[in-house]
């Protein structure tokens, strides 16, 4: 059966409640915020949860970190790779650089593998 739905519907233990009873889903996922306005979200990242990398619209890749915290996310740092960046001021504000936060419903609401 095919379940379709709006943003209230595509929150991960709702897209994982509805996948468990075999519906094949077709649920817009929320608007992603960006660090910076008009700049950068997690869609513009290449996440490869498998491989467990990251990589930025810059073309740098770092690892990601393994799951942890209640939520069990993965974290990218972007760290020294933001250090004279031509896209940094599209990205992050931050001193340290970027860091993007990997949720477990990634792969299943964004397509990301």
């Amino acid at each position: 059966m095919d379940a379709f739905g709006d943003t209230a519907y595509s929150t991960g233990p709702a897209h994982q409640a509805l996948a468990e009873l075999g519906h094949r889903l077709f649920l817009k996922p929320a608007p992603l915020r960006t660090a910076v306005a008009g700049g950068f979200s997690l869609d513009d990242f290449a996440v490869d949860t498998t491989a467990g990398t990251a990589t930025c619209p810059a073309g740098h890749t770092v690892p990601l970190f393994e799951p942890s915290g209640r939520h069990m996310q993965r974290k990218a740092l972007f760290t020294d790779q933001c250090t004279g960046c031509p896209l940094r001021e599209r990205c992050s504000t931050a001193k340290a650089g970027r860091i993007v936060t990997i949720r477990p419903e990634v792969s299943g609401l964004r397509g990301r593998r």
